[in-house]
């Protein structure tokens, strides 16, 4: 395409296609650092060892097709998310782990199932 243009507008096109108005970088900060398959189980991420000792956090989260409950290191990411939440998922709903990890959804396909999830660090606040 760049040999069919005369003149100058090819540098003028140059400059629109490279200048995009969305910061990448602020977008990705969003999601998180990790994108995440719905089909993995919490328990299976190594990040989320330590917090996987925690006493607070070995708990039960009670599933919406009322089965007997599992632990929450036993569902798979999209098991939990889903059960966190109260309303069918959209890209950005946000689910806490603890205070430092949380789950972002990031694509949800035209039927409501979650494709692609972040897996978000957030350092806790340090008292001066």
């Amino acid at each position: 395409m760049w040999y069919a243009m005369r003149g100058n507008h090819a540098s003028k096109i140059a400059r629109i296609f490279n200048d995009t108005s969305l910061n990448r970088k602020a977008i990705d900060n969003f999601y998180g650092d990790w994108l995440l398959s719905p089909s993995v189980k919490l328990g299976d991420l190594p990040l989320l060892t330590g917090v996987m000792e925690s006493e607070s956090l070995v708990t039960k989260v009670k599933p919406k097709d009322k089965e007997p409950s599992k632990n929450m290191w036993q569902q798979t990411v999209a098991e939990y998310v889903i059960a966190s939440l109260d309303t069918a998922p959209v890209s950005g709903d946000t689910v806490a782990i603890n205070d430092e990890w949380s789950l972002v959804i990031k694509e949800v396909d035209g039927k409501g199932k979650l494709r692609t999830i972040g897996l978000k660090y957030q350092e806790l606040p340090t008292a001066m």
